[in-house]
This record gives C-alpha cells, sequence and structure tokens, in this order.
C-alpha cells in the first residue's frame, strides 16, 4: 500500500491547510493498514481541516462490530483537527443479488454524527472563523438517471458570505456538466471525488481517465484541478481505487492511495 501526495497551493490572505481524501469504501472485509497508514500521513501534515468527499463506506449493510473500529479511525481523524465530510452514492445503497437500491444505515449516520470535531453536511453548511464549508448531497435518483435538484443546491449557496466558501459535493461531474445552471459566485474552492482518477495511473499527467464510474472509457475529467471563473476545482482519486462490488479488490494495492493537501 503507498500513499501518493498530491500538492496544490491557492492565493489567499489567510495561512491553512485542507487536506482532502474520498472513496474511502470501508467494508467488513477492509484492510486497516491503509486506514493506519492514511492516519499517519494526515498526522504528519498537520492539517487545520480535513475533508471527506464521499463513500466512506462501499455498501450501507457494514456490520455493527465493524462500524465501530472504523468510527474509531475518524475519532483519530478529529483528535487532529475538524473533520468535514459529506456523503456519496456507496454511502446510501445496499446491493442484493447484483441489484443497487437505495438504502441509507441509519446507524451509521447517528454514530458519524456522534465523532467528536466531525461535521456531516448534508446540504448544509458549518461557518467556522475565517472559512464556510457546503456540503452538497445529490439524491440518489442522480446516480440513476442523473435527476438534480438545482433549485435546492443554488438555495444552499444563497446562504454564503464573503467568508472563504469550499463546497464539497461527491460528483465532479455536477458541476463540470452544469457550471451555467449552479451560482458559484461567492465560491472559492470546489472538492469532489468519486471518479477514482477514472483507475488513470497517479505518473500519467492530465485529466482523461480509463474508464469512468459510469463506464464509459477514455473520457476527461477524471481527475486533476480545474478553474471554473473565480472558482477552483480539485478532483481527489481516491483512497482506493475499486470498490468491492468489482470483486477486482485485490487490485486496490497496485494503486497508491490519494491523499491531497491543499495551502492556502
Amino acid at each position: 500500500m503507498r500513499i501518493n501526495n498530491t500538492y496544490y497551493k491557492l492565493s489567499s490572505n489567510l495561512n491553512m491547510k485542507i487536506v482532502h481524501i474520498s472513496d474511502i469504501h470501508y467494508c467488513n472485509d477492509y484492510k486497516l493498514k491503509r486506514l493506519d497508514l492514511i492516519l499517519k500521513n494526515i498526522q504528519n501534515i498537520s492539517p487545520n481541516y480535513i475533508c471527506i468527499t464521499g463513500d466512506l463506506i462501499d455498501t450501507a449493510d457494514v456490520d455493527d462490530d465493524k462500524l465501530d473500529i472504523y468510527m474509531n479511525f475518524l475519532e483519530k481523524l478529529g483528535n487532529i483537527c475538524k473533520v468535514i465530510v459529506i456523503l456519496g452514492n456507496h454511502d446510501v445503497e445496499h446491493t442484493e443479488k447484483g441489484i443497487r437500491k437505495y438504502f441509507i444505515n441509519e446507524n451509521f449516520i447517528s454514530k458519524l454524527k456522534k465523532v467528536k470535531n466531525l461535521y456531516l453536511l448534508r446540504n448544509s453548511i458549518y461557518e467556522d472563523e475565517l472559512i464556510n464549508f457546503i456540503g452538497i448531497e445529490v439524491t440518489y435518483e442522480y446516480y440513476k438517471n442523473n435527476n438534480i435538484n438545482f433549485e435546492k443546491i443554488n438555495s444552499t449557496l444563497k446562504k454564503l458570505n464573503n467568508k472563504l466558501n469550499v463546497l464539497l459535493i461527491h460528483d465532479p461531474e455536477i458541476i463540470l456538466s452544469n457550471k451555467e445552471k449552479i451560482n458559484l459566485n461567492n465560491i472559492n474552492l470546489i472538492l469532489c471525488g468519486h471518479t477514482h482518477g477514472g483507475l488513470m495511473p497517479d505518473f500519467i499527467p492530465g485529466h482523461r481517465g480509463l474508464i469512468s464510474p459510469r463506464k464509459a472509457l477514455f473520457k476527461n475529467n477524471m481527475r486533476g484541478i480545474y478553474k471554473i471563473g473565480k472558482s477552483t476545482l480539485i478532483i481527489s482519486t481516491g483512497i482506493v481505487k475499486l470498490s468491492k462490488r468489482s470483486h477486482l479488490t485485490k487490485l486496490n494495492d497496485i494503486f497508491s492511495s490519494n491523499i491531497t493537501t491543499i495551502t492556502i
């Protein structure tokens, strides 16, 4: 298991570091060594905030005792600094006989809310002294048929003030394909995940991936940093590249886990 550390620097009169990770895809037989490696790496970075942009778990039926192990990891992250979290599609689905169904594990959500220094944002805002974090959670229908409630997204974004505004949204395609429908005027930074870097090796430059989450080949906009008006969008390539339902999880050790540090 290897860590690929990515670094970006944004201009501002602030002096802070944000660590961005995504797509941990924790499951019942998860390799705990990976969590230890992530924790030690982030401890060495000493960030001011940690942002997790969805797919904390691989499927919503994780056993309760295994969830307790995971919560212990998240609590250790919370001991470093404030942890800002949004949910992804895997966090609210259950696969049964090969069929994916919408399913929220309320026990998982309840445990998340009890983690000290962790803030779960579901179409809501966490306001700190110098910074706002906005967490957008689209409905599960989006991942099935692309339905997006832009009015709901924009109603959340209307509540922003003139602080540094950081938007967390799981799938970057929601932003990249709908820039004219989403009010990003007050957004400085957008953090996303979901794409797993298109399974493209980290050493190959560019934005293109080998395959997208929707099984499109050689699709663009799978990784990297983008400029959208006054906003900067960054896509995490993920802690793991392949979910358990791919039946190819052994290949995850070939890929490195991505931890992004943004210095502002």
